[in-house]
């Protein structure tokens, strides 16, 4: 992903920008959840990349917005 030009970046956060996040459970430990979500993420900006698809960047937004929640409700309780 740091190979790819800024100007696909800016086109993704655009996207990202028109969109709401959905917050949903997501069970499992927050590091087995972050390198899960590394791993999609190259897969996913791969997908993106050819498609420009918005449902990839929802499913990224939905997914770090929930797991970022779960790790701020574990850390408050």
């Amino acid at each position: 992903m740091s190979r790819e030009s800024s100007s696909l970046h800016s086109s993704y956060e655009r996207q990202a920008a028109y969109l709401k996040p959905r917050i949903s459970y997501m069970s499992g430990d927050l590091y087995t959840l972050m390198q899960r979500g590394y791993l999609n993420g190259r897969n996913n900006w791969s997908a993106w990349t050819r498609t420009r698809s918005p449902s990839i960047v929802q499913r990224d937004l939905n997914t770090g917005t929930s797991v970022a929640y779960m790790a701020i409700n574990r850390a408050m309780n």
